[in-house]
């Protein structure tokens, strides 16, 4: 966001942005830069546009990495008994990379970002500034 904001063409818009940003509860500001993070936003508009979109997003902080998916979701459909020698056995960043491309999910560093509508995730293209689905 700093080439945005040092790109942005006046001084309001940069102040809007700030002044938005200011009134943001902390857990919406992590929301908010996971969601910047996750979509590429790199000008000011598609970011003040995305803070009205909060609510359309779910951030897993608890998830850091594909492994971590993989581990949650083996956890979560596996008898206990087993769980050892799966994760043991498995290329659990590979699995967890496979996961997140059919979930539609993106990993940030606040955590795994996912739409809630499981629907995919519009990345900004930095060259052209369009948006375009993630696969």
């Amino acid at each position: 966001m700093r080439d945005a904001v040092s790109s942005a063409s006046e001084i309001r818009e940069v102040n809007r942005f700030a002044q938005m940003a200011a009134a943001m509860s902390q857990e919406q500001l992590k929301v908010y830069k996971a969601v910047l993070e996750g979509l590429r936003c790199c000008d000011l508009a598609s970011a003040a546009d995305q803070a009205d979109t909060l609510d359309s997003y779910l951030l897993r902080e608890d998830i850091y990495s594909p492994s971590g998916l993989a581990k949650e979701k083996i956890r979560s459909n596996m008898d206990e008994t087993m769980v050892d020698h799966v994760l043991t056995n498995l290329n659990l960043y590979r699995y967890g990379e496979n996961l997140m491309a059919a979930e539609h999910c993106t990993q940030t560093g606040y955590g795994l970002l996912q739409r809630r509508d499981g629907q995919e995730l519009r990345i900004q293209d930095k060259h052209i500034g369009m948006m375009e689905m993630r696969r």
